[in-house]
């Protein structure tokens, strides 16, 4: 993005909803990582060995000793 383009952005929202209280939301939260999803699918992974049990469903036909 360009620097002209992140001025023109408003730095902050607020949404209102009528009897709730306002929610704000801005851009202050730091350096953000795009890839924090993959983090908690890996986590799930591990947990509930879903690529384990789907390569089971393979066989590998490859000479072991050629890999």
């Amino acid at each position: 993005m360009t620097q002209q383009a992140e001025r023109s952005l408003p730095k902050q929202f607020r949404f209102e909803q009528p009897k709730s209280p306002p929610v704000v939301v801005n851009f202050q939260g730091g350096q953000v990582t795009s890839d924090a999803g993959l983090s908690l699918i890996a986590e799930i992974d591990r947990k509930l060995q879903i690529t384990s049990q789907l390569a089971q469903c393979f066989k590998d036909y490859r000479k072991q000793n050629r890999i």
